[in-house]
């Protein structure tokens, strides 16, 4: 079995909080990140630092301004 680090456990469970948070609000990130309890600005700085986005990609929303999570 490969040890994680503790940085690689702590980013784990922050994409599964990111993303379960995502699908609990719908998408939608501002509903997200009160779920998290953390700003909308850390909340997207999180999705980019774990490659759930792309800084300063339209990619990241769609026509209705929400994120569609990869599965």
């Amino acid at each position: 079995m490969a040890h994680k680090t503790l940085k690689q456990i702590q980013a784990d469970a922050t994409r599964a909080a990111v993303r379960q948070a995502l699908a609990q609000a719908q998408g939608n990130r501002t509903q997200a990140a009160e779920i998290l309890g953390v700003s909308r600005s850390q909340f997207y700085r999180y999705m980019v630092d774990l490659g759930l986005a792309k800084k300063g990609s339209s990619a990241t929303r769609a026509k209705s301004g929400r994120f569609k999570p990869a599965r």
